[in-house]
């Protein structure tokens, strides 16, 4: 992976949260299976980080802007836990590191219309039926699987007894 890193002045954290975000936003969706695990290590270290600077900062506020899009929330189902984890991480930051977290906070309240946009964020009618939609698809594929399992285990079980 190319990444070109350009590594902040700061701590261990602001690196790997500076790394963290240069994988979630520049691989153009061919690392969406490790999201979960890159922001679970973000949400782990949160409560340790002691100090952040403005530029770690910057990038989570911008992983938050990123992820609070209605077209991202919605993109995969579980996109709304990458949000939370954003979310969680912020969160601990500032209330276990509050005298540390000066930029983060800095940053909060200048982004402060994207925390309010998704305050106000509103499933419609469209994008409801659409989610319902693809959960039942979804559904239908697992039971339509689970049922060629069971069958196939019950064919497998009938020929063994007929052996």
């Amino acid at each position: 992976l190319p990444l070109n890193l350009n590594l902040p002045e700061g701590s261990h954290a602001d690196v790997l949260i500076t790394l963290i975000h240069k994988l979630l936003t520049r691989t153009q969706d061919r690392l969406s299976s490790i999201y979960n695990i890159l922001l679970t290590i973000l949400t782990n270290i949160s409560p340790y980080i002691i100090k952040i600077n403005l530029d770690a900062s910057t990038k989570i506020i911008d992983l938050f802007r990123i992820f609070a899009t209605r077209k991202m929330l919605f993109k995969r189902p579980e996109n709304h836990l990458y949000l939370i984890a954003i979310i969680d991480a912020i969160n601990y930051i500032i209330h276990y590191q509050y005298q540390g977290a000066h930029a983060l906070v800095y940053m909060i309240m200048r982004q402060r219309r994207s925390f309010e946009l998704l305050q106000a964020l509103t499933l419609t009618k469209k994008t409801a039926e659409t989610v319902s939609k693809e959960k039942a698809a979804a559904t239908s594929v697992s039971t339509t699987t689970s049922t060629t399992t069971a069958t196939a285990t019950a064919t497998a079980t009938t020929t063994e007894e007929s052996k």
